[in-house]
């Protein structure tokens, strides 16, 4: 049983490794700026925008993830450059919240 830490859980590809670390009862965390589209998961939910980034740490350190996957990112690029920040600044938020904690937990990110 691991301890994993999902950023942008709430999507689609979020929804099926969540389900997937349940069924191996994995203690999960979502952290997204949206709700779970299944009700299951909304216990392991919390809403939480990656770019507020004392948040995020908190989250993390309480937390503890053995392992964070970053899913969370801005995907249409039709929008403006502004909106991509989560793909960029976020993801500075979430490593640096990974390297404050001892021992470091694997960081996977997703491209977009």
């Amino acid at each position: 049983m691991a301890r994993i830490l999902v950023t942008g859980g709430s999507g689609f590809i979020g929804t099926h490794l969540i389900n997937a670390l349940l069924a191996r009862s994995d203690v999960v965390s979502n952290v997204d700026v949206r709700p779970p589209v299944l009700d299951d998961h909304g216990t392991c939910w919390t809403r939480l925008d990656i770019l507020d980034d004392a948040s995020l740490r908190k989250h993390v350190e309480t937390f503890k993830p053995d392992v964070i996957f970053n899913l969370a990112a801005v995907a249409d690029i039709s929008l403006p450059i502004e909106a991509f920040r989560a793909n960029t600044v976020g993801l500075r938020h979430v490593l640096e919240s990974a390297e404050r904690l001892s021992p470091r937990p694997r960081v996977i990110h997703t491209s977009t």
